[in-house]
Formats: structure tokens, sequence, C-alpha cells
């Protein structure tokens, strides 16, 4: 299959002596690219126990990706995200979501795993809000990490926040299924309320062991 690169298109509108170039494919084109960059909404969580325990996360922090960034940092690990998808926000009877994911770098008792995660903030009625971060990577000699994190939160500790912008298209929160529901379920029947954190390692060998965070 040949794919066909989409050109800016130009006409020649004669008047006269004078030409006049109108550029009518290159304002969709910048327009779909800034759209592309915008967000529907902005997350926030701010968990700082010691500089070598703590929980960072800051999605669209200007109502863009640029910027963005999550880092997960307790004792012999560390977790850093290292590209965003663009999230998607909703309304659930868990209260206003934010989903995003993509490519991430866990470091675990000195050995780099290179994957894939999913967050998703949930900012809930009472007194308590929600995240969980799941992780899932491959080390250089072919182990495989899983890590798993549900944590509540204060109130004061997990923010999100929608994006208003200036374009035609107004992007607000919709009501929609959980798109994350059997994760969400898991969750509920894992923890019961309370935080837990997993971490499942296997050796290039095959053996298995399970941390907790």
């Amino acid at each position: 299959m040949k794919y066909r690169k989409e050109e800016n298109l130009e006409h020649s509108i004669n008047i006269g002596n004078p030409v006049v170039n109108v550029n009518v494919g290159g304002c969709k084109e910048e327009k779909r690219e800034k759209k592309k960059k915008e967000c529907e909404c902005k997350g926030m969580v701010n968990r700082i126990i010691s500089p070598t325990n703590r929980l960072i996360v800051d999605i669209c922090p200007h109502c863009t990706i640029k910027g963005s960034k999550i880092i997960d940092q307790s004792n012999n690990s560390l977790f850093t995200a290292t590209t965003f998808s663009s999230p998607s926000c909703f309304i659930t009877a868990q209260g206003l979501n934010l989903a995003t994911g993509g490519a991430g770098e866990y470091i675990f008792f000195g050995t780099t795993y290179i994957g894939a995660y999913g967050l998703l903030l949930q900012e809930r009625p009472g007194a308590f809000d929600r995240l969980l971060l799941t992780f899932v990577g491959v080390s250089a000699a072919g182990g495989i990490l899983a890590s798993f994190t549900v944590l509540n939160l204060p109130d004061a500790e997990l923010t999100i926040t929608p994006c208003i912008h200036d374009h035609e298209c107004s992007c607000k929160n919709s009501t929609v299924a959980f798109p994350l529901g059997n994760m969400q379920n898991f969750a509920n029947d894992l923890n019961g309320g309370q935080d837990v954190g997993r971490v499942i390692v296997t050796s290039p060998e095959g053996e298995v062991e399970i941390y907790q965070k």
C-alpha cells in the first residue's frame, strides 16, 4: 500500500497583472496539529514523603502534552514515563477521570526495564481520590517486570482540571462508559479501599519473585 503525503495547496488568482497566492491547505493542517497537542484536561499528583520516596504526576501542565511527567520512586525502584498519549477525560460513578499511557523506564534493584505503562487518575466524591498505575517491561537480559499500584490520596494531593481552548472545538468532559472497567474492578477486589503496591519480576531463567512496594 502506498501512502500519499498531503501537501499544502496553493491556487493562483490572477486579477489583472497582480497574482495572489491563496493557501487553502496549510491552515487546516496547522489546526489539526494544534489540536493533537492540546489536552481535554490536566491532572496533577504531588506526594513527597522523602527525596527517595515520592510520586509526582503532571499531565498536560499547560493543557498541552509538552512538559508532562510521571515519576514514581520508592526505596530500590524508580519509574519514569518517557512518552505520553493525549489523556482521555470522562465522568463515571467514580467521579472525574483522567486516563493516559505511553512508554516508560523502570529501574528495580539496579536493573532497567523498558516497557509500557497505563495511568488512571480519579477525582472522587469524599475525602480521598485514587491513582492506578501499571507497568510491564523487559530488561536487556530478557527478564520481565510487572508493577501495579493503587493509591488512595487526600483531595489536596490529586487534582483534575478541564482545559478550555480557543478554537472551534470546545473540549469538555463527557459521560462515557468506563474504558478501564476490568482494571477498576480488579483494584476494588484487590485492595478493599486500601493502598496496594506489587512488583512481579520474572528472571530470564523463569524464576518469579513478588515484592510489595
